[in-house]
């Protein structure tokens, strides 16, 4: 035995205002013929149309009533659609807010170890300033001076952090605060910048060569 089919509130709606038209066309009818009979003085017959006419009435008040009720009912499950979706979204929201933070533990972390990292880079550029009577400009280009240590660091930030190109290369992500390009041709070709270890290595091998008494000279990117 099949399952009969439940209709649903907007075609339940539809089948009753088209009732109501057909009632209407209905009582406009029956109602020209009480005119007739009215005029022909048929009394039989005008009580008759009366009383049908009253039925066709009293069955249109039914179906306007019925409509309302079905128009609220469909407002209820709209608005409690609508209130649904909101839920769904705002829980997709609290997922992404919960990762975001972490997200941003996992960085504090990072941050917290990189910044030990470079107190101790920065502890022993010192130490290796000190201990050494270095000639003019090469504690700089050994890189053992505070500044050429932020230098650094700023310049590896600006490779690594640079925004991204998306949308067809029209728009660039922000980048990570605190980069700096170390050359202004290189401005809009932050992938030009060596890696940090590769300008550390060449500031070491810079030093190595200055203790063992060779001449050299070096170029700061």
């Amino acid at each position: 035995m099949l399952a009969r089919k439940t209709n649903t509130t907007a075609e339940r709606l539809a089948a009753e205002r088209l009732e109501i038209d057909r009632i209407t066309g209905c009582i406009a009818e029956v109602d020209t013929s009480l005119n007739a009979a009215l005029l022909a003085a048929d009394a039989t017959a005008v009580e008759k149309l009366d009383a049908e006419i009253a039925t066709l009435r009293k069955e249109a008040d039914r179906r306007r009533r019925t409509i309302g009720l079905l128009e609220k009912e469909k407002e209820n499950a709209e608005r409690a659609a609508v209130a649904k979706r909101q839920e769904a979204h705002k829980g997709r929201l609290y997922q992404k807010m919960a990762e975001l933070r972490q997200v941003v533990a996992e960085f504090q972390k990072t941050q917290g170890e990189a910044v030990k990292l470079h107190r101790r880079w920065h502890k022993l550029a010192i130490e290796l300033a000190i201990a050494w009577p270095w000639g003019p400009g090469q504690q700089s280009a050994a890189g053992f001076h505070p500044d050429e240590v932020t230098r650094d660091t700023q310049a590896e930030l600006c490779r690594v952090g640079s925004g991204e190109l998306i949308n067809a290369g029209s728009i660039r992500t922000p980048s990570f605060p605190g980069g700096r390009n170390p050359r202004l041709d290189w401005i809009h070709s932050p992938e030009k910048i060596p890696p940090l270890i590769d300008t550390i290595d060449e500031r070491l091998n810079y030093a190595r060569n200055v203790l063992h008494g060779k001449s050299t000279e070096r170029k700061l990117a």
